[in-house]
């Protein structure tokens, strides 16, 4: 729980910390970063696919889905200017965003992507090109991981955005991490297995998730059947389908219309029925399974959503945040491919505050039973007001 602060004492206290990590920010200015941050391996860059050419969005067929569900290229698309990717002094930068090895890995292949060369923007300034720019150039480096990983049948990548000190971030500089794993973490893997169950037989599945969940958390039971009990043809049917869990789930949601927070492009924004996280929202590719498939077009909508999301937090006066995604493997089979929906998670953290504890206490981290203070159909009306402003 946060202490309280009046806003000028918050402000203040924000000024300071942006100002202390100012001073030993290895990020910037580039001439800095130059002398502190590795490079990569030079087999690694000559795989890089750099040097592409400039194109408006508008170019790629950016048809994005407007509020009103009417087809056609969305005004947050048209004129958008997509940079090329290059190679710069070992690392590889697209617009303002470099990536490059992490100096202390707790990871394979874990890399950082700094986002900009400013050292500090505030939630609400986050541009289009910070996002986008950042997951163009993270991209990138993943599918040159993969090319120099041949003998490798599939890698997992992951990419993670930890927004201020209260999401575990180490520096304020804003920047992103890649990871691109051997084998998917033990939350992805359950997520693509049952997936892959629900498609054989999607009302069973959903009974044997009520079942298996009711003794540890009644509420979380209670949404789950709730689902069921009212959910779509295919979550009813006792027969395999071939309607991907989360594509079923959209139907379901935006037919319910309190947790849905809106759609642009190719992304779906909703918040989640049963959360792990404060303030969680969950932004669904339909169609798309892994980070790898994802085009320029994609990667500018989802820029946009992600941005959206920003916007709605800012509104509700959230000031740290952790985002990661949800990847099938770079080389998923046929199973994973028609069952895993590529999507991306984002919660909030603890405003930046002089005095605050963590909201990660030990019945998280050591029962799996998570705490949380805002309930989703409350949150998320909020989130869709600003979702329709920033789109409008």
């Amino acid at each position: 729980m946060s202490v309280a602060v009046s806003e000028e004492g918050r402000k203040a206290f924000l000024n300071k910390l942006v100002e202390d990590f100012e001073r030993t920010n290895p990020f910037a200015p580039y001439e800095r970063l130059n002398t502190t941050v590795p490079t990569f391996d030079a087999k690694l860059l000559a795989l890089v696919n750099s040097g592409s050419p400039q194109k408006e969005v508008g170019e790629d067929k950016c048809t994005s889905q407007t509020n009103d569900s009417k087809q056609g290229e969305s005004s947050k698309c048209i004129g958008q200017v997509i940079p090329p990717i290059e190679l710069l002094d070992g690392r590889i930068r697209c617009g303002e965003s470099i990536i490059f090895p992490n100096k202390f890995p707790f990871g394979l292949n874990h890399a950082v992507t700094v986002m900009s060369t400013a050292h500090y923007i505030p939630i609400e300034k986050f541009e289009l090109q910070h996002i986008r720019d950042a997951i163009r150039v993270s991209v990138e480096y993943i599918r040159a991981i993969v090319k120099l990983n041949t003998e490798t049948p599939a890698l997992w990548p992951v990419l993670v955005w930890n927004y201020m000190p209260p999401s575990a971030g180490s520096i304020i500089h804003p920047h992103m991490q890649v990871f691109v794993e051997d084998m998917p973490s033990p939350q992805l893997a359950h997520i693509i297995k049952c997936g892959q169950n629900w498609k054989q037989s999607p009302k069973q599945h959903a009974l044997a998730m009520v079942n298996a969940i009711k003794a540890q958390n009644g509420f979380v039971a209670a949404a789950a059947a709730g689902f069921l009990s009212s959910g779509t043809r295919e979550a009813k049917s006792e027969e395999a389908t071939t309607i991907p869990f989360h594509q079923a789930l959209i139907v379901q949601e935006e037919r319910a219309g309190v947790r849905f927070i809106g759609r642009h492009g190719c992304v779906v924004a909703l918040a989640p029925f049963a959360s792990r996280g404060t303030n969680e929202v969950h932004l669904l590719l339909p169609g798309l399974s892994s980070l790898v498939d994802l085009a320029d077009t994609h990667i500018t909508e989802l820029a946009h959503a992600i941005n959206a999301v920003l916007h709605g937090y800012n509104k509700i006066g959230v000031g740290s945040f952790n985002m990661i995604s949800l990847s099938a493997s770079t080389s998923p089979t046929e199973s994973e491919r028609s069952s895993h929906t590529l999507h991306f998670k984002l919660i909030s953290r603890p405003y930046p505050d002089g005095l605050y504890t963590n909201d990660s206490g030990p019945t998280e981290r050591m029962f799996d039973v998570f705490v949380i203070n805002s309930l989703p159909e409350k949150y998320a009306p909020s989130l869709k007001e600003a979702w329709d402003e920033y789109f409008k």
